[in-house]
């Protein structure tokens, strides 16, 4: 079991509230192995409950201080 896939499959379960039950096996062995994945879960685990106690008329005006995206710049012909 590879650390990067560990840690996305950690990062979408956690920070989308999307966790469904336990882990697979193999990411859960590999938890138990991996003193850096288990200490990335800790930190995801603790971002999340920050981030639920944020009111959401905070994302709200961070959504409206975020200026848009530049619209693509067309290509220069030769």
């Amino acid at each position: 079991m590879r650390c990067k896939r560990v840690r996305e499959d950690l990062a979408v379960r956690i920070l989308s509230e999307s966790w469904h039950g336990p882990l697979d096996a193999a990411s859960a062995e590999h938890l138990d192995g991996c003193a850096a994945c288990a200490a990335e879960r800790r930190q995801l685990r603790d971002t999340r409950a920050l981030l639920s106690r944020v009111p959401l008329q905070a994302f709200d005006a961070l959504e409206a201080a975020v200026p848009e995206p530049a619209a693509p710049r067309k290509a220069r012909e030769p």
